[in-house]
């Protein structure tokens, strides 16, 4: 359906990991915009499927909310993490984004 509506490529979150194949498709660029009905089972792959400076929008819930974290947590992030963008170098990832805001 969605193939016959314009889409070039189709990624099934339930049986890939679409983190993953979103940086495939896009030759590591990420994507430039996510939009997210699914909630807490896919925010961690949203931040690492989004492009530099690219946007992730949350309107639902379906597999319950999204935990809530930090906006600094993603600093240490590899370049491509959407909040990269502060002027800190490339270092690896921590796993923060469950963090709880203060």
């Amino acid at each position: 359906m969605v193939r016959q509506a314009g889409a070039h490529d189709v990624i099934l979150y339930t049986e890939q990991d679409f983190a993953e194949a979103t940086l495939r498709l896009t030759d590591g660029h990420g994507a430039d915009l996510i939009i997210d009905a699914v909630g807490a089972s896919t925010f961690a792959g949203n931040l690492q499927a989004a492009a530099l400076r690219g946007h992730i929008v949350i309107f639902g819930a379906a597999s319950s909310p999204a935990d809530p974290f930090h906006p600094t947590c993603s600093w240490n992030a590899p370049c491509r993490s959407p909040a990269a963008t502060c002027g800190t170098s490339c270092r690896p990832a921590r796993r923060c984004c469950r963090a709880p805001m203060r």
